[in-house]
C-alpha cells in the first residue's frame, strides 16, 4: 500500500491485558478486550460513525512459534478461500522494524462490501501479533486502510 504520511489525532495508549503490547487508540472509540493464557487482544472501533465511513481494529498477540514461510502462506490463502474472500494484495516485508507478512483481501459480508487488512507480525520465536482492520462498504476504502496502517504503526511490545 502506498499511504501519504497519514495520522490520526487525539489518540491514547492502551495495554493489552497480558501486558504484551501497546497501541495508540482514538480515545473516542470503544475498546474492547479479551484474554487467555496464550492470547490476549484488543478490537476497537469508531461506534459514532456509520459502519461504511469507519473500520474496526483488532490486534492479537499470541504466545507461540510462527514461521513467515510458504506452508503458512498457503494456509492462509486455504483459510481464504473457505470463507469466500479475494485476496488482491500481499508482501512479506518489515512492519514495525519486525518480520511480517500483509495481505489485503475483499470480499462480502453482512451484506456489504468488505476489504480487510491481516498483518501477522513475528516478534520473537515465540510470540506474533495478527492485526486486522476491518472496512465496510466501498467509500474512501483507500483513506480507511491507510488511517488503519497509521494506528497499527504505533504498536509496541512490551516483552
Amino acid at each position: 500500500m502506498t499511504c501519504s504520511s497519514s495520522k490520526m489525532n487525539n489518540l491514547h495508549r492502551i495495554k493489552d491485558f497480558n501486558n504484551n503490547f501497546t497501541i495508540n487508540i482514538p480515545k473516542s472509540w470503544k475498546t474492547n478486550y479479551y484474554y487467555d493464557a496464550s492470547t490476549s487482544e484488543i478490537y476497537a472501533a469508531d461506534t459514532i460513525k456509520e459502519l461504511t465511513k469507519s473500520f474496526i481494529i483488532g490486534v492479537s498477540f499470541h504466545k507461540e512459534n510462527l514461521e513467515l514461510n510458504q506452508s503458512y502462506f498457503n494456509k492462509i490463502d486455504s483459510l481464504l478461500i473457505l470463507k469466500k474472500l479475494n485476496k488482491y494484495e500481499f508482501e512479506q516485508e518489515p512492519f514495525i522494524k519486525k518480520p511480517s507478512y500483509w495481505y489485503l483481501v475483499k470480499g462480502t459480508k453482512n451484506g456489504f462490501t468488505y476489504h480487510q487488512l491481516n498483518i501477522t507480525i513475528k516478534n520473537s520465536e515465540k510470540s506474533y501479533i495478527n492485526a486486522t482492520a476491518e472496512i465496510y462498504g466501498d467509500s474512501f476504502v483507500d483513506n480507511r486502510i491507510c488511517n488503519s496502517i497509521s494506528i497499527l504503526k504505533t504498536i509496541q511490545f512490551l516483552e
